[in-house]
């Protein structure tokens, strides 16, 4: 992220939660993806294994500050908020706790299509999680193994089954 005088630009990794890099505005009330500012264009769109897109936002359509998610490539989030002001940027990275982190989620505004995928998400996750959980009941086992590839599965159920026993 650079400053260009009145003008800001930003380079996402988009890539999933491996090796990404997100930008968001907080507008007032949520945290809105940098292509939806007002003003904000597209300058270049480089396609890949993390397809990398280059935005230019004007300065004055930015009123609150800056979030930057960046993911590891082993999938660990790291949290930078930064401000501009009078052609600064200041920026900060955020120690997040789970329980800040949970208030951080619920401040995003959904897009139509996030809207879908977490409507599927819920929908398919959560019979499935039951399912495994069934089938655990059914024989009298309390251990289960994920395959390699299933880690966020395996993130999500051991969620699931920790906050179900409380």
């Amino acid at each position: 992220m650079n400053l260009y005088g009145t003008e800001l630009e930003v380079v996402e990794r988009r890539s999933g939660t491996r090796g990404s890099d997100y930008y968001y505005v907080h507008d007032g009330s949520l945290f809105i993806p940098i292509s939806a500012v007002p003003g904000a264009r597209l300058v270049s769109k480089e396609p890949g294994r993390r397809i990398e897109l280059t935005y230019k936002v004007p300065t004055s359509s930015i009123k609150g500050p800056i979030l930057h998610v960046s993911f590891s490539n082993s999938g660990y989030p790291l949290f930078e908020i930064c401000t501009l002001s009078n052609n600064s940027m200041q920026c900060c990275i955020c120690d997040c706790d789970e329980d800040s982190a949970k208030v951080l989620l619920n401040m995003f505004k959904l897009s139509k299509d996030e809207v879908y995928l977490v409507r599927f998400y819920m929908d398919t996750v959560s019979p499935l999680i039951n399912d495994i959980r069934s089938v655990m009941v059914r024989s009298k086992t309390s251990d289960i193994r994920f395959g390699e590839y299933a880690e966020r599965l395996r993130e999500t159920f051991k969620r699931l089954i920790s906050h179900c026993s409380h």
